[in-house]
C-alpha cells in the first residue's frame, strides 16, 4: 500500500500512515510519501514501488491519473481509496480512464471521526452508523428529512474512548437518501454535497439571491478537452474567478469558450447570465492550503446573505 499524504505536522493522514496493526504487518507493506515532494519524485517512487493499493486526496490522485495517461506513471493498482476532500465528477472520470483495473472507493470522514462513511462496490456512500451517529440538520440545528440537503451535520463518535465527542458540528451539506442499496449493505445511503460554507449565493437584477451548491458547477467542467484541473472562487458578490490547469498543447481559448457557454447555460435558469462576471486564469498548478495541504476546488469568500432574500 502507498499513501500519498501530508507527512509533516500533526495531520490525521500522517498518523494513519504511521499506524499499522501487528496483525496486518505479515500481509501488507505500507509506505507513506509526501505530496509536498516534486511530482516527478513521486512518480519515480511509485513506479519503483508499484503499489497494489493506493490512497490519497482526490485532487492529488487526479494529477497522478493524468501522469498515468501520459505514460509518466506506470502502475496498475487493484484498489484506490480517496478522501479528505470532496470528489469532483471530473476527478472520478479521469481516475476511471487512467486506472481501469482498479476498484475506486471514496471515504468520508473527519479528524474527529475517521470513518463516517465508505463507498460500496456500486458507488454509493454508506454511513457507518455502527461507529457514529450522523445527524444532518438545517442552519438552526433542526433535523432535515431524507432527500433534503442539510446545512451541517452533527457527529457523535461512538468508538473514541480517549476523547468523547457528542454532536460535534461539521459544516458539511449531506443528504440522506431514502433507498435500499442493491449491494446488500443495510447501512444508510448518503450523498455528501460539499461544504455548506462554499455554497454560492448569486444575486439577480432584482436583488434576489439564488443558491448554487458546489455540485452543479462540477458538471460545467466535465468532458472539457485539454482541462486537467480547475478551481472556482466566488471572490466578491457575483464575481467568479476560474483557475485552470491545462494539458500540454491544449487551446486555452477553446477551453474558455466552452466553459463560458456552459456557465451561461447554468446561470440562465435564474436569469443570471448577465449579472455574473467570469474571470479566467491559467496556472501551472493549483495551490494547496498550508494547514492540512488540502485543495479546495469550489470556494466562497462572500458572506452568506440573509436567507429571507434567497431563492
Amino acid at each position: 500500500m502507498a499513501m500519498m499524504v501530508a507527512t509533516g505536522g500533526h495531520f490525521i493522514t500522517k498518523l494513519v500512515s504511521m499506524f499499522q496493526p501487528l496483525a496486518a504487518r505479515g500481509i501488507m507493506k505500507m509506505q507513506a510519501y509526501s505530496i509536498t515532494d516534486p511530482l516527478q519524485t513521486a512518480l519515480t517512487r511509485l513506479n519503483r514501488y508499484r503499489p497494489h493499493y493506493l490512497h490519497s486526496y482526490p485532487t492529488y490522485l487526479e494529477m497522478l491519473a493524468h501522469a498515468q495517461l501520459s505514460g509518466r506513471l506506470k502502475i496498475d493498482p487493484e484498489f484506490i481509496s480517496l478522501g479528505s476532500e470532496p470528489v469532483s465528477a471530473l476527478a472520478r472520470q479521469t481516475l476511471a480512464r487512467a486506472f481501469p483495473n482498479a476498484e475506486i472507493s471514496e471515504t468520508y470522514g473527519a479528524t474527529e471521526c475517521l470513518t463516517l462513511a465508505n463507498q460500496c462496490r456500486l458507488g454509493r456512500l454508506h454511513a457507518n452508523t455502527d461507529l457514529c451517529v450522523l445527524e444532518p440538520v438545517d442552519a438552526e440545528g433542526q433535523p432535515v428529512p431524507p432527500g433534503v440537503a442539510s446545512d451541517k451535520v452533527l457527529v457523535t463518535n461512538l468508538f473514541n474512548r480517549a476523547q468523547p465527542l457528542i454532536r460535534y458540528e461539521l459544516n458539511d451539506a449531506v443528504t440522506v437518501l431514502d433507498e435500499v442499496c442493491p449491494c446488500g449493505a443495510g447501512l444508510p445511503v448518503i450523498r455528501v454535497e460539499g461544504r455548506s460554507d462554499d455554497t454560492f449565493y448569486l444575486r439577480d437584477a432584482g436583488g434576489r439571491f439564488h443558491v448554487y451548491p458546489p455540485v452543479p458547477f462540477e458538471v460545467v467542467f466535465l468532458d472539457v478537452r485539454g482541462l486537467e484541473q480547475y478551481q472556482l472562487i466566488h471572490e466578491v458578490q457575483n464575481s467568479l474567478t476560474v483557475r485552470l490547469v491545462l494539458s500540454a498543447g491544449a487551446s486555452a481559448e477553446a477551453v474558455k469558450a466552452l466553459l463560458v457557454q456552459r456557465f451561461e447555460t447554468l446561470l440562465s435558469r435564474d436569469d443570471l447570465e448577465r449579472e455574473v462576471q467570469l474571470r479566467f486564469e491559467w496556472v501551472p498548478e493549483l495551490t494547496r492550503e498550508v494547514t492540512g495541504h488540502k485543495l479546495r476546488q469550489v470556494i466562497s469568500r462572500v458572506p452568506r446573505p440573509e436567507l429571507v432574500h434567497a431563492g
